[in-house]
């Protein structure tokens, strides 16, 4: 399987799928995968905090509905909680724009429409979705984005690759907070 290394939006396929079912599969897969990434999320966010008494903390974590609040966050309570580990805390800042990148494709996969086409089915933006198309210029505008079911299962494999990247990164900030949480509660 190819991986995608980067958020950068992929190009258009020549061939596009032959069953629109394909394509609804994928983009059912990827969100799914996308709200497992979410839910791992918020454990960097409690790891990050410090915090023993997970309910509350995660709650708070679950009530913004926009990802890059989330984001912020972590980044946010990373600063605070790893500003004596600066090699660790990069690795957190870095981490979190890398998932704030795939952020914009999980938007566009959320936000698609399968569309068929001479060459097949797609996945592409709405019409009404002005940002994700030029402005009219006498020639129908290509849109931003243009996926098969393929295109979508690398976001997808990407997403999964960025909750298996926070494992590790999650056990580091755990153990970092709990080592610097001892040393506050002995002063």
């Amino acid at each position: 399987m190819v991986s995608i290394v980067s958020s950068n939006v992929l190009p258009k396929e020549p061939k596009g799928d032959d069953d629109p079912e394909r394509i609804f599969a994928s983009v059912g897969r990827a969100l799914t995968q996308w709200e497992s990434l979410q839910i791992t999320l918020a454990y960097l966010f409690l790891d990050a905090t410090g915090a023993t008494f997970i309910y509350p903390v995660m709650r708070a974590f679950g009530h913004s509905v926009l990802v890059s609040t989330k984001l912020d966050m972590i980044g946010y309570a990373a600063e605070a909680s790893l500003h004596f580990h600066e090699e660790l805390l990069n690795r957190v800042k870095q981490f979190v724009n890398s998932v704030r990148g795939y952020n914009d494709r999980r938007n566009d996969i959320a936000h698609g429409q399968v569309v068929r086409t001479h060459a097949g089915y797609f996945l592409m933006p709405a019409v009404g979705t002005s940002k994700k198309y030029k402005a009219f210029s006498g020639v129908v505008p290509a849109p931003a984005y243009c996926w098969t079911s393929a295109q979508i299962n690398r976001y997808c494999l990407a997403f999964a690759n960025l909750e298996n990247d926070c494992a590790p990164l999650r056990q580091e900030v755990r153990t970092a907070t709990e080592r610097y949480a001892a040393i506050e509660a002995d002063e």
